[in-house]
Formats: structure tokens, C-alpha cells, sequence
């Protein structure tokens, strides 16, 4: 049974783009944590524009402040001394420009101290202002900022992610013609573009989602949770793979919405890529994997501390495709400025996966290479 939410903590505030997609997937990931007893849970989440989904508020007899803001339920919190979640005013006339009314909604969150935490939830896909956006984003309210999930092109770039890792540089969300969708991937249209141009025929034709629609009212968390593990790799390799000095916002294919989603979930994870080769510091302990041969991996450590390292299966573990097993070598003990290697054989690995073969360090670390990289022309 799902637990009542109480009086909390700290408060999240996620203001989305969309008024479907976005807020019913963020919608499905509070019910989840709500329904998950094996963790407390010490913040609540509320969700902007409110999903269509959500039963919270059944009061429909006042307007809501602005067409993007809904009225919020009643609920007790620690910042403020009446027991009601205050609606945001009306975005200023210099901000209403999509994404910037965004960022400003959220900072609006800030400012009247009701939120510890604030998000803005968008894309690039048509949108000229991202860097005013960005630099908005910056400003220093109460002690905080806003944060910003940005995802290039459309949301379902990082929908995308949960069945492969994928860096194809789409056009747009959805082909449409004079408005309408052409529902590419379902060959009813002679312009069907098969996912040569956009991402959601991309979901279609491979049949990872064959019906799923743009703005639907559709709970789509229940249908990829079970892959958000695969996600969180899938985009941290995509950052590796795309790392540019151009902003964020003029990178396609992007999207760091991982980093929200495992705020959300409470999972403490990095997860770094590396190609054989390059080092990766982590606190103190210098990693470096080089392939000895098809079958043999060798991982060199050196202790750039200023403590004795021991590296033993309750610190590093073989991560493959997703799972841990502790390692049946005996545990290293590296002096301060020494170095140590140890070899992994991945042969009974090989057949197994097409994915990832990495460490585990400390639990927070994940430290992830490709054998066979799961990508898509």
C-alpha cells in the first residue's frame, strides 16, 4: 500500500516543459519512490504543470494563477507557517519566452522560500533562447539555483536510452505535415521517415515503443522503469562519447536528465566512462584498464592519497552489464604513492553481454568499459 505523504522536510519543485509526457513520467517516479517501503523517503515532489494523471487537486472551481502553473493541494511544510503550497504568479512579460519562463517559474519557487530544490525540465527543439535560459539559471536565490534536465532535440532522447545507447543526431521529436503527425515507424503515411529523422519514429520502428504518441496521457515511467538502470549507463556514455566545448544546449544528441531521475530515485551513483588507456582519479586512487589480450583485462591502480589504500571486495567489485560480482583475488594493499595491478578474465563474460565490463569503487563509484559498444548507425 502506498504511504501517505506527511509533513516533509525538503520540498522539490520540477517544472516541465510539456504538459503531458514529461510531468506524467515524473508523476509515475513519485508514485514509485510513495510506494517503495524498503526506502524513507524525506522530501516531496511537487510537479508543474500538474500531470494530467494526478488526482491530488479535485478542486477545479478557481482558475489557476497562470496557464502554466495549476493550484497545488493543501500540505503542510517546514518553510512555511500556513499549512498551503502558495501558486507562482504570473511569469513577467521578459520571460515568458519558452524555455526562460521556465527557469523563471522555478526560480518563483525559490523566491517565495517554498521549495529546497528547484528544476526546469526542457528541450532544445525550436526554442531560441537556451542561453538566456542557462545564464537566468545562474543567478543565486536564498543560497540556491536552479537546476536545469535538458535533453536535445525532445524527452525522448532519454526515453530512447532505456533500450540502447544511441548517439544519432535527430532532426526532431516527430515528423508532422501541415501540423499533423505523420506516425512514422507505422508505414501509414507515404512520408514516413522510419527513423532516419526523428526520434520517436526511431521508438516505433524498432518496436521498443510501438504506441506510443507525442503528448499522450499515457504513464510512461511503469513501461521503461525496469530499464532505468540501463539508462543512467546509456547517457553517462553518451556525454563521453559527444564532449564538446560548445554549451550543452547546442549539442545534439544530449541530455543529463539521468542526473534528476537518480535525485529522485535517492541512488548515489557516478558513473564514468573511459576507452582502455585513460586514467580516471577517484578520491585519491588513480585507475587506468588496459586490454592485455581479447580475453584478459588488466586494471593498474596508484595510491595519489595520503592514507594506505586496501582494495579489497568491500571497495572494488567487476561491474557487467549492470551487475556486480566481488572479486576472487586477494585484497591489495597500495602505501601512499605506490602502485598495484591485478588481471580480470572477461572470456565466460564475452558471450554474455554485447554491453559494458567495468569496476565498482566504493560502492558510488562505476567505473564502465565498452567490450562490444551497443551503438546504431
Amino acid at each position: 500500500m502506498a504511504r501517505k505523504s506527511k509533513a516533509t522536510k525538503y520540498n522539490i519543485l520540477i517544472v516541465c516543459e510539456g504538459t503531458n509526457t514529461e510531468p506524467n513520467y515524473f508523476r509515475g517516479i513519485r508514485e514509485a519512490i510513495q510506494s517503495d517501503t524498503s526506502k524513507p523517503i524525506d522530501f516531496y515532489i511537487e510537479i508543474s504543470p500538474k500531470p494530467p494523471l494526478d488526482k491530488e487537486d479535485t478542486n477545479t472551481s478557481e482558475k489557476p494563477v497562470s496557464e502554466h502553473k495549476s493550484k497545488r493541494k493543501k500540505r503542510k511544510l517546514r518553510t512555511t507557517k500556513t499549512n498551503t503550497l502558495i501558486d507562482v504568479p504570473k511569469i513577467e512579460a521578459k520571460y515568458k519566452a519558452v524555455p526562460v519562463r521556465y527557469v523563471r517559474e522555478a526560480q518563483k519557487g525559490l523566491e517565495d522560500g517554498i521549495y529546497d530544490e528547484v528544476w526546469a525540465v526542457f528541450d532544445q527543439d525550436g526554442h531560441p533562447k537556451h542561453k538566456e535560459a542557462f545564464d537566468l539559471a545562474k543567478a543565486i536565490i536564498e543560497g540556491k539555483k536552479v537546476n536545469i534536465a535538458l535533453s536535445s532535440i525532445s524527452f525522448e532522447n532519454w526515453i530512447l536510452l532505456h533500450f540502447e545507447a544511441n548517439k544519432t543526431e535527430f532532426l526532431k521529436s516527430e515528423c508532422k505535415e501541415n501540423k499533423k503527425t505523420l506516425k512514422c515507424g507505422t508505414g501509414l503515411h507515404p512520408n514516413d521517415c522510419y527513423s532516419r529523422k526523428c526520434v520517436i519514429g526511431y521508438l516505433r520502428t524498432l518496436n521498443y515503443l510501438p504506441e506510443y504518441t507525442k503528448g499522450a496521457t499515457m504513464n510512461i515511467y511503469p513501461l521503461i522503469a525496469k530499464n532505468t538502470k540501463k539508462a543512467f549507463e546509456n547517457a553517462a556514455w553518451l556525454r563521453y562519447q559527444i564532449k564538446s566545448e560548445k554549451p550543452i544546449y547546442e549539442l545534439n544528441p544530449y541530455t543529463n536528465m539521468d542526473i534528476l531521475v537518480k535525485r529522485l530515485l535517492q541512488i548515489d551513483e557516478e558513473i564514468i566512462w573511459l576507452d582502455f588507456g585513460e586514467n580516471i582519479e577517484v578520491e585519491g586512487i588513480e585507475v587506468r584498464l588496459e586490454k592485455e589480450s581479447e580475453d584478459l583485462v588488466k586494471v593498474f591502480f596508484e595510491n595519489q592519497s595520503d592514507r594506505t589504500v586496501i582494495i579489497g571486495s568491500d571497495v572494488f567489485s567487476v561491474n557487467i552489464e549492470g551487475e556486480n560480482y566481488d572479486l576472487d583475488s586477494e585484497r591489495l594493499m597500495i602505501d601512499v604513492g605506490e602502485k598495484a595491478d591485478l588481471t580480470l578474465d572477461i572470456s565466460e563474460y564475452k558471450q554474455e553481454t554485447n554491453g559494458s565490463i567495468g569496476l565498482v569503487l566504493k560502492v558510488k563509484y562505476r567505473i564502465l568499459i565498452s567490450i562490444n559498444p551497443p551503438v546504431k548507425p
